[in-house]
Order: C-alpha cells, then sequence, then structure tokens
C-alpha cells in the first residue's frame, strides 16, 4: 500500500524549455556541422565526421521533442517531481532565483555529483510564499551557475 503524500502546494511545469529558434539559426548551425565533417573527412579524420554527424542527429531529434507536463509539489517529506519524491535529506539547499521580466526560478541543491541542481520553473507562484514554505525544511543558499547551466541558457 503506498502513503498518500500531502502537498504543501503544487503546480505544474514543463519538463524543460523549449525555445523557439529562427530559421536562420538552423541554416548557420547545420551549415559549420557540415563543414566541421567534410574537414573530417579531408584530414582522414573519419572518428570526428562520425561524431559530428550524431551530434547533429541528436540535435535534431532533442530539437523535435516536446516538453511533459509535470507536477511540482513542496510537501512535508521533500519536493515531489513528476512522482519522484526527493526528501529533504537528500537536498542540501534551496534559492529562489527571480527577476520580474526574466528568470523566475528554484534551485535545488543535491548531494548528486553529476547533475547538482534541480531548477523548477516558478511559473505564476510568489516567490516570497515559497520561500516561507522552503526555509522551514532547507536552508537558503545562493547557487552558483555552472557550465551545464549556461549551456542550457544558450
Amino acid at each position: 500500500m503506498t502513503k498518500k503524500i500531502k502537498a504543501l502546494t503544487s503546480w505544474k511545469v514543463k519538463e524543460f524549455n523549449k525555445r523557439p529558434r529562427e530559421l536562420k539559426f538552423y541554416l548557420i548551425f547545420y551549415l559549420i556541422l557540415f563543414f566541421l565533417t567534410i574537414y573530417g573527412l579531408i584530414t582522414n579524420n573519419l572518428l570526428l565526421s562520425i561524431l559530428i554527424i550524431l551530434f547533429g542527429f541528436t540535435f535534431f531529434l532533442f530539437e523535435k521533442k516536446e516538453p511533459k507536463n509535470m507536477t511540482f509539489a513542496i510537501t512535508k517529506e521533500g519536493i515531489l517531481l513528476h512522482d519522484h519524491l526527493h526528501s529533504y535529506k537528500s537536498l542540501k539547499s534551496f534559492w529562489i532565483d527571480y527577476e520580474p521580466q526574466g528568470i523566475q526560478e528554484i534551485s535545488f541543491k543535491t548531494s548528486q555529483i553529476f547533475n547538482p541542481y534541480i531548477k523548477v520553473s516558478l511559473e505564476k507562484n510568489n516567490p516570497t510564499k515559497i520561500r516561507k514554505l522552503l526555509i522551514k525544511f532547507l536552508p537558503e543558499e545562493k547557487h552558483t551557475s555552472n557550465l551545464a547551466y549556461f549551456l542550457d541558457r544558450f
């Protein structure tokens, strides 16, 4: 029998942010990949050419993927993200990045090495109310952005 977890607050979030890109971006991007592939073939570096082609194909697949709607909830036991409970014991801290016309998200620092942050959009929620809830369970600590964060933003 599974235990029902009561949410203190919850909302729907997208699995990831899909940004619309102009045709110009795709033309330049794939033109660069094309020339890198040709360069690999000219220099007899078949591995480089294969890797560039695989990278282009992977990028194409990710661009076509539509984000799923997921439920995010703050509970007394931890944070619930799409049916996965991250207990407060596994989280080190939180930080709310909020700029009225810019970024609006909560960042949770985890103990994982390769993916140390869980970032969740605030959507239309009041950041002050969310902070008052989370401060009861986790310390508030400014999180620095890593290379993966900047690549994601790019």
